[in-house]
């Protein structure tokens, strides 16, 4: 199906590819939708759809995205500030951006942090703004089942679909192994008819490799000079490096460096201008090598 067939979004790409074709038919009727791709499958273009088409055909209405990650909400917003259909309706809402009532009030698009959601969801002086939500995504829905964050977004659901039971809610996740369980409840939530489209269609193939560590005594010692192994020998392409803790990140760093590998660590200790320097670094060709990474860079964020 070719993009210039849906009329509210001009997409920079002429085709939908087969995982997207299977949810435009939904996107602009009143149901909900729960999206189950892999990763880079193309969800966000779906999401800017049903945006488009939303804030098209209702002058008064509101659309809400909300992220569980500053790293990812910040991106989407200078992404789609740029945009000539987005651009001037836009709000960015974090721990880092803190806008006053009359912001919410005259914003159409609301860019959200999860846990700043949760906190306007149970405010009454946002109560006038949030009742004129008429499209709610929810990026990396799969984190409902987060010991620690999961409460957090679910509560939320339940009060935005009691606030505006009208409005519509989209959840996006490439890691949602029940999503047709999930698709149950979303509808119990306002009772609208909701669409479950999964797919295991990916743009790219992968290619895994394990490297097991027996010895837990030099486990990361050991872990790390197979990591500067791996990359020195694969020197010229971008690598991205994962890594669970801050202290292991920095044993990386070293490592790298010291085999005159350009490496960088983007950590949430950064402030957002230091990790967007990274960023911006990483993807130039001139720029670091390898960019190690905590979970900041993990969900979402385009390099």
């Amino acid at each position: 199906m070719r993009t210039s067939e849906f009329p509210y979004y001009d997409l920079p790409f002429e085709e939908f590819n087969p995982a997207q074709e299977a949810v435009v038919p939904y996107l602009t009727d009143d149901v909900n939708l729960v999206v189950a791709f892999e990763t880079a499958a193309g969800k966000s273009a779906l999401a800017e759809c049903a945006f488009a088409y939303h804030l098209s055909v209702d002058p008064e209405c509101k659309v809400v995205y909300v992220s569980p990650f500053r790293s990812l909400s910040s991106e989407k917003f200078e992404e789609w500030g740029r945009s000539s259909v987005f651009g001037q309706h836009l709000l960015l809402s974090s721990s880092e951006s803190v806008p006053d009532l009359e912001e919410y009030e005259s914003a159409r698009f609301i860019v959200i942090t999860t846990e700043s959601f949760d906190s306007k969801t149970r405010s009454d002086a946002h109560l006038l703004w949030l009742k004129k939500v008429s499209c709610i995504v929810f990026d990396e829905a799969h984190l409902l089942g987060d010991k620690s964050r999961g409460s957090s977004l679910e509560s939320a659901m339940m009060r935005i679909a009691n606030i505006s039971p009208h409005a519509r809610i989209f959840l996006l996740s490439g890691t949602l192994d029940n999503s047709v369980e999930v698709a149950k409840w979303v509808k119990s939530l306002n009772g609208k008819v909701t669409r479950h489209v999964r797919s295991l269609w990916r743009p790219c193939e992968l290619v895994y490799n394990l490297h097991s560590f027996e010895d837990v005594y030099s486990k990361y010692d050991n872990m790390v000079k197979e990591v500067g192994s791996l990359i020195g020998r694969n020197l010229g392409e971008k690598v991205l490096v994962f890594v669970h803790s801050k202290k292991v990140g920095e044993m990386v760093v070293k490592e790298l460096r010291g085999k005159g590998i350009r490496a960088g660590f983007h950590n949430a200790a950064l402030s957002p201008k230091k990790r967007k320097e990274l960023e911006n670094t990483f993807s130039s060709d001139l720029g670091l090598d390898v960019l190690v990474s905590t979970s900041t860079l993990s969900s979402g964020v385009n390099l």
